[in-house]
């Protein structure tokens, strides 16, 4: 509490060199982690919750194998040493061993799996120039790409803005392009961008309608 962490550490590795039989000895383990943790020496930190993850003794009156009393607040440990470090396939592996003891495991689970996918709500182009638009994903490996040309002062009447454009009925309409765009494994874990590169040279509006998986 007092954010002594060297001090701790030194301290937990006296007692755990001193009391090898200690009931506690996984417990010095722990503080030990968790303080090399706090200071951000990860791979210390790791390896030191990895041990204390996978600590056993035997209870001197039963017989009983025991697990370390800090065991599960190690495992969260490791995922929040993996979620540091950039690596978020690890951290979820670790995070889904404590995702029913900690709400905070659970939810770093959901924002590192959660899909989307979008695109810019309007792009300009002049004429003549290569047509881009850049496509924003996670978490999806392809996405079906249909462009329509479509009457812009009739669609403005229609619609007045453009809140409902997911409404049009597109039904029987031959899109003006189409392509199947690989976007990767789906397990991005984080926001990515594609630009791409539309064949479209007539001046005019365009509807482009991006579907992924149920997006």
């Amino acid at each position: 509490d007092l954010d002594q962490y060297k001090s701790a550490i030194q301290r937990c590795g006296q007692f755990a060199e001193r009391y090898p039989e200690s009931k506690l000895l996984d417990s010095f383990w722990y503080v030990i982690g968790y303080s090399q943790f706090a200071l951000g020496e990860h791979t210390r930190a790791l390896e030191m919750c990895k041990q204390v993850s996978e600590a056993k003794r035997k209870d001197p009156g039963t017989g009983i194998e025991l697990e370390a009393a800090n065991k599960w607040q190690a495992i969260y440990i490791m995922g929040q040493i993996y979620h540091s470090l950039g690596k978020p396939a690890a951290a979820i592996g670790e995070y889904k061993r404590v995702k029913d003891r900690f709400a905070d495991a659970a939810e770093a689970i959901d924002f590192f799996t959660r899909k989307d996918i979008r695109l810019p709500e309007v792009t300009t182009v002049k004429p003549g120039k290569a047509t881009k638009i850049e496509l924003k994903y996670r978490n999806v490996s392809d996405a079906n790409i249909k462009v329509y040309r479509i009457d812009l002062m009739k669609f403005s009447l229609m619609q007045r803005n453009l809140d409902r454009i997911t409404a049009i009925n597109l039904a029987g309409i031959r899109p003006y392009h189409e392509l199947n765009q690989k976007l990767g494994d789906g397990l991005d874990y984080g926001d990515q961008k594609k630009e791409l590169t539309l064949p479209l040279t007539d001046e005019g509006a365009y509807l482009v309608v991006c579907r992924a998986e149920n997006l």
